[in-house]
């Protein structure tokens, strides 16, 4: 549910404690919103704190588009996959309680989840190490819809069919909505209180937070809230959500907030240092690799500075808070627009404040003369996490598929963006390894080429799937040379070739098809950021 978010003049000096920006400052923060300052448009609500104090806040565009209400730093908004935090927090604050230990089995709490033949532990699932499947995209798969109403029921269904995690416990980093679900299932457990009680009579009560709440009831009435928007080429379309599932998301809050959660990390009245000691500690392999998830936070570094930071997108909702500790700088953030571009925003933000230096963005430049990109194109698919890159080459230069701005080359097997976000080196055998600058390697997945095959014979695909994890059967059916995948409810779904036996279509994850050692095909599969390879198999 609320997917992670993925993430440079300057001032002379510090700003002193409790100073607001002065106008020409404020101008370059308004102008990184100036596309959403509008009574047209949806836009953002931002907080920014210096030196523990607010110096600047403010709303650009509408909270409500039919009822012509402005945003503003009060304004509510749902904040998705920043409640994780908040989550982590409660199950931390039992720990300290001495109510539960984070290296119990969670089984010892959730007896209903299924045995998948490993431990999994309440630190796995404070780390997105747990390799459970991500309930929400198999949620997907079974046909719900995030217009449609469900709640702990469903996920659970979900939960209970998977047959199998992906990937040992500990042996590796991967986001996973079901461990923060069920983290805020293992709050109310023992505490006995729902999460929505304990969060507010432990966290956000006593530091003030009055407009903040893990909301169970998407039908409540919540003062202040905007509604959530999607742009359509005719204008905004309403794109609000009634899963009601908590402790992946959930929390609906406003900036000013945020503002007050982030002063705890200065000055802990909810848990002391011992919690912010936890809170910041970097999650572990069993191997003993550091990973750069601690608990609901991902601390990394961008342009030198230590970055604390998390996002949230549910629906059409994007949220972020985002600290850099040495600056004494917070910049706290909230859209209901679901192109509201929050890598771009938040790096304009932070290059307002920055001092120089550290491993700035390389610069624009062509490539030399003479490199030799042409092997190097093509199409890149993940076989852990779905993922595609699609690179072309022109003369001397590659470029990402549909931009004209090449890629530049660091030397050797490596090159970066024109922005220098993201760094690419390329591996034999027709491999790339994509890593973004400051991230640290636990979120970069290996990328293999893959060939295409044309044409394909469609009839090949034509068939009934069923898969144990998967409650729906899939029926892939061929109509005027297309083919459709017809599911129990809603209309048929168009398949699109994409490459060699895979599809891509408007509602499903990139359907790929299986064959056997015959090349016969044998199995439908689907792999996410948060699920792999997931099969239905053919009847």
């Amino acid at each position: 549910m609320r997917n992670l978010v993925v993430i440079v003049a300057l001032i002379a000096g510090p700003l002193a404690a409790g100073a607001q920006l002065d106008s020409a400052l404020a101008r370059r923060v308004d102008a990184v919103f100036a596309k959403f300052d509008s009574d047209h448009s949806p836009g953002c609500a931002v907080a920014i704190k210096r030196n523990g104090t607010i110096v600047y806040e403010r709303g650009y565009g509408m909270a409500s588009l039919e009822l012509a209400v402005p945003i503003s730093p009060k304004t509510v908004m749902d904040v998705g996959s920043v409640s994780k935090q908040f989550t982590a927090t409660a199950i931390l604050l039992l720990a300290i309680d001495g109510k539960l230990a984070l290296d119990d089995d969670a089984r010892k709490y959730l007896p209903e989840l299924p045995d998948v033949g490993a431990r999994v532990t309440l630190r796995h699932l404070l780390t997105h190490t747990s390799g459970w499947r991500d309930y929400t995209d198999l949620m997907v798969l079974d046909g719900w819809d995030t217009r449609d109403h469900t709640g702990d029921r469903e996920a659970w269904d979900a939960i209970k069919r998977v047959r199998a995690l992906n990937f040992a416990p500990g042996s590796t980093y991967r986001y996973s909505n079901t461990g923060y679900f069920l983290l805020g299932q293992i709050v109310s457990r023992v505490s006995g209180q729902s999460l929505t009680d304990f969060a507010r009579d432990r966290i956000f009560q006593p530091l003030g937070m009055t407009r903040t709440r893990f909301l169970p009831d998407t039908r409540a009435v919540v003062t202040g809230r905007a509604t959530a928007y999607e742009p359509k080429d005719t204008g905004f379309v309403v794109d609000m959500s009634d899963w009601e599932q908590l402790g992946d998301g959930g929390v609906q809050t406003t900036v000013e907030d945020l503002a007050k959660w982030e002063s705890n990390f200065d000055t802990p009245v909810v848990g002391g240092a011992r919690l912010l000691e936890m809170l910041m500690t970097h999650g572990r392999l069993t191997d003993g690799t550091e990973i750069g998830y601690t608990a609901g936070l991902v601390r990394d570094r961008y342009r030198g500075h230590e970055r604390v930071q998390h996002g949230g997108a549910w629906a059409g909702y994007r949220a972020s808070i985002m600290r850099y500790p040495a600056e004494r700088l917070a910049i706290l953030l909230t859209c209901n627009r679901g192109d509201a571009g929050m890598p771009s925003r938040l790096r304009g933000i932070a290059d307002i404040f920055l001092p120089p230096g550290g491993d700035a963005a390389a610069p624009f430049a062509r490539p030399a003369t003479g490199t030799p990109v042409a092997p190097l194109a093509g199409l890149y698919v993940s076989d852990a996490y779905g993922s595609r890159l699609s690179l072309d080459a022109r003369g001397d230069s590659l470029f990402y598929a549909g931009d004209r701005r090449p890629l530049v080359p660091l030397g050797g097997d490596q090159f970066t963006d024109a922005d220098g976000r993201l760094r690419l080196r390329f591996l034999a055998g027709k491999r790339v390894i994509i890593t973004p600058v400051g991230e640290l390697p636990d979120t970069a997945p290996m990328v293999a080429r893959v060939s295409t095959r044309a044409p394909m014979q469609l009839a090949e695909f034509v068939g009934v799937y069923r898969g144990a994890e998967v409650s729906l059967e899939y029926s892939v059916v061929m109509h005027d040379g297309r083919l459709f995948v017809h599911l129990a409810r809603g209309d048929d779904i168009a398949l699109t070739p994409a490459f060699a036996d895979a599809f891509d279509s408007d509602s499903l994850p990139t359907v790929r098809f299986v064959r056997d050692a015959g090349g016969h095909v044998v199995a439908m599969s689907f792999t996410t950021g948060g699920i792999r390879d997931v099969r239905l198999m053919r009847r």
